[in-house]
């Protein structure tokens, strides 16, 4: 039996891949589901970089303004919620696209991951949040050396929940194998450069994608879909360049606005913190921790070594070279 056909258009942030999957929608009649854990958030629009609707033109997006952001939404929830998206658009004969650098939510998604429910520990969370992120880090690094290579470190919260979810489980399940190995499924490719890849009909090569790299995952037992992993990135400096020019912008947008008004209306101080990068260190300017110019280059530092840990995780599980 054939599995249904899915395009998944991933990789760094700031790399241009909702343009992209605007571009590629119009041209195979498709329709895009977010894959961001941020934008499925209400009110959490420009820290986030949701997409406008004069920037859908036209095409349906979905996964976006789910929650508040006070309510929490697992990645079990996420999967529901896209396979159904997913499934209601093959039906009425339209082309799904999975996009977004959330790389965990992917490959929720495509290989069906059942994720045990792992209830709060009041308890412990007590005891961890005693302690600093610069503490909690290297206890994460002994009992699960893999998340804690992709987990943002400075995220106290992040890493209590992880250590939360070690102590019930014994580790961080894995998003790498539906067998828990580690290992990728066979039948991936590697990623190659755009000129050395055979060009799917459906791909447009277009020149404002810069370093633009394509994978293919061809179906395996492992997926509940046959998907084509599209793999977006850019070259270091032109990468910085875009991250510095995009946080101008949404400084000019409002962003520290966004941020404050998300509090007034009663999303928690730590809770706009565990939200990370922009949101993280608004909030925290907000509140007098720390400067105008500290905020900027936290935010600038802080978005690097997220598209460095994003690298790591879709070249490491997804589109492994």
């Amino acid at each position: 039996m054939n599995k249904p056909k899915l395009i998944v258009i991933c990789g760094p942030t700031a790399t241009g891949k909702s343009d992209y999957a605007v571009k590629l929608a119009r041209e195979i009649n498709g329709e895009v589901i977010s894959a961001d854990s941020r934008q499925i958030y209400r009110g959490m629009d420009i820290g986030s970089g949701k997409i406008t609707p004069t920037e859908m033109d036209g095409v349906p997006h979905y996964g976006l303004d789910i929650v508040d952001p006070t309510e929490e939404f697992s990645v079990a929830q996420y999967t529901q919620y896209a396979q159904g998206v997913i499934a209601d658009i093959i039906t009425r004969g339209k082309t799904p696209i999975l996009c977004g650098g959330t790389g965990f939510f992917i490959d929720a998604v495509i290989y069906d991951r059942q994720f045990p429910s792992v209830p709060p520990n009041a308890e412990l969370r007590k005891k961890l949040d005693e302690q600093s992120a610069e503490e909690l880090f290297p206890l994460l690094q002994e009992r699960d050396p893999d998340r804690a290579e992709t987990i943002d470190r400075h995220n106290k919260v992040r890493l209590i929940r992880a250590l939360e979810i070690i102590e019930e489980l014994g580790k961080v399940p894995p998003v790498t194998s539906s067998l828990g190995t580690g290992e990728v499924p066979k039948g991936r490719r590697g990623i190659k450069d755009k000129q050395n890849t055979p060009q799917s009909p459906a791909v447009d090569s277009s020149p404002t994608l810069g370093e633009q790299k394509i994978s293919t995952l061809r179906e395996t037992p492992e997926s509940r879909y046959d998907a084509e992993i599209i793999y977006i990135d850019k070259p270091d400096q032109e990468l910085r360049e875009r991250i510095e020019k995009r946080l101008v912008m949404r400084l000019e947008q409002g962003m520290v606005d966004e941020v404050r008004n998300l509090h007034d209306q009663g999303v928690s101080w730590k809770r706009l913190e565990s939200f990370g990068l922009e949101y993280r260190y608004i909030a925290e300017f907000l509140q007098d921790k720390i400067t105008y110019e500290k905020m900027i280059e936290e935010i600038k530092n802080k978005s690097w070594q997220y598209v460095k840990r994003q690298r790591t995780w879709f070249k490491k599980y997804l589109v492994n070279k």
